[in-house]
């Protein structure tokens, strides 16, 4: 029986129709070893049996608690209604198709009780499939800088999408720090710029247990809601913002921005995580650029103009980078030889005319459409491979297959040789199949992405 006081540990558990695995996420959490804690549940209106499950649960154990809206607030008003409604000393945020082993609590609130200086603590973390069978274990991120006592040596860290891997934002989290934070906002990408704040103000510890099971299917938001289209992303993280004009990358600059100034750091600390922002601006000027071009499309005469401008300066770069992924397989693959083309069917076969290249996916030789899921994917890699394709290139359209085909590329990962690796085009040697000693050594050497 739970008393009136306020339990150690709030989770928040929000879910749109989640009723394939919500089950299986909240027995991980009602058999955790720590057992002071309270389970809210915001059902975001459900139309499918989430609401029934879940309030099956809250009759049976009194430490959950289920909340249903009215209506569809977006996701990001979710994740912060179920802090808001929240009470304890720590929090952790919790995915309805993930699963906790049973010491998760109780391992990462001893390292948050014994390190003050410690504001969030996390697990490594297992990619499973569908049944909860293991896809590939995450590599942890090196010690020495998420535990650095420089601030912006963390922020550093925390400023680049490698966060999205070891999933620290289903971390435990004390409150009164995250209280201080704005949550997770109604934009693309919205847990990097809360991370890069947390870490202003301490550190991030990472229990070396793998803990934290993230469970990869073709229902997860990052695979329904294409990432690669943020004006159709948006309407997830908010409905409201559906048909307006938004800034997708400015935004995520405009958060990281003021993150440093709210942070209690001192000025030289403020000024590296500026500098760090500097580089931000540098590796992210596409994107900002193509923020602006299509804000212009809201004013005729302009937007024709700058449009007619980003044509001919995107077609003049387009061209030389298909030269330079041409120019980098030629030291890589003999003439006449066959490779696999991944690249989106956007380059075209008239750059590729001294090798014979196979279009992925491929239906009597011409492209098909991009693989349903990531089995698809493997069969039809190992169908060509059989065939005679001997290397698979991957030109820089297709980089997003890289998280979005995240089996498929552990496969590739794991299984051959990689032998290309730079900005245009990533190249794997389907002749040379890899050892597990040898792919793990690639891998943490960053020969492969």
């Amino acid at each position: 029986m739970m008393s009136n006081r306020s339990p150690k540990v709030s989770i928040g558990l929000p879910v749109y129709n989640g009723e394939n695995f919500i089950g299986k996420a909240v027995d991980s959490i009602l058999n955790q070893t720590f057992e002071d804690f309270e389970l809210i549940i915001s059902d975001n209106a459900s139309s499918d049996e989430t609401g029934a499950i879940s309030q099956a649960y809250a009759a049976k154990d009194q430490r959950v608690r289920y909340y249903r809206n009215s209506e569809n607030i977006g996701a990001a008003g979710n994740y912060r209604r179920v802090f808001e409604l929240s009470s304890g000393k720590y929090f952790k945020w919790a995915a309805h198709d993930d699963v906790c082993q049973p010491t998760f609590l109780s391992e990462c609130l001893k390292i948050l009780e014994l390190k003050p200086s410690v504001v969030l603590a996390y697990a490594q973390c297992i990619c499973i499939n569908v049944e909860g069978k293991t896809v590939r274990k995450v590599d942890p991120w090196p010690a020495e800088k998420i535990a650095s006592t420089f601030p912006a040596e963390r922020f550093k860290l925390l400023l680049g999408e490698q966060t999205w891997d070891d999933n620290p934002i289903w971390g435990l989290i004390r409150s009164d720090v995250l209280k201080k934070t704005p949550l997770l906002g109604n934009y693309n990408y919205h847990d990097l710029p809360l991370l890069a704040e947390l870490s202003l103000h301490g550190n991030f510890y990472q229990i070396p247990d793998f803990l934290f099971l993230n469970r990869d299917h073709g229902q997860r938001s990052i695979r329904a809601y294409d990432y690669r289209q943020p004006y159709k992303a948006i309407v997830w993280y908010d409905p409201t913002q559906a048909g307006k004009l938004i800034f997708p990358h400015w935004r995520l600059f405009a958060e990281y921005m003021a993150a440093i100034s709210r942070a209690p750091i001192s000025w030289r600390d403020r000024t590296l995580c500026y500098l760090e922002m500097s580089k931000w601006l540098k590796n992210n000027r596409q994107g900002l650029w193509r923020d602006l071009i299509v804000a212009t499309h809201y004013l005729p005469e302009i937007g024709a103009r700058l449009a007619k401008f980003e044509e001919k300066r995107s077609k003049l770069r387009w061209s030389r980078q298909v030269e330079q992924v041409v120019t980098e397989i030629e030291a890589i693959i003999p003439p006449e030889e066959t490779f696999i083309l991944v690249d989106d069917n956007s380059l075209g076969n008239k750059a590729f005319g001294k090798w014979q290249t196979i279009p992925f996916l491929e239906h009597e030789g011409k492209f098909w459409g991009f693989p349903s899921d990531d089995n698809t994917a493997i069969q039809e890699l190992e169908r060509l491979h059989q065939s005679g394709a001997k290397f698979v290139v991957f030109a820089w359209p297709s980089f997003w297959w890289f998280e979005h085909y995240s089996q498929f590329c552990h496969h590739l990962r794991s299984t051959f040789h990689g032998v290309k690796n730079s900005d245009h085009c990533v190249v794997f040697d389907l002749q040379r199949e890899l050892t597990i000693t040898t792919a793990r050594e690639e891998s943490r050497r960053g020969k492969v992405k």
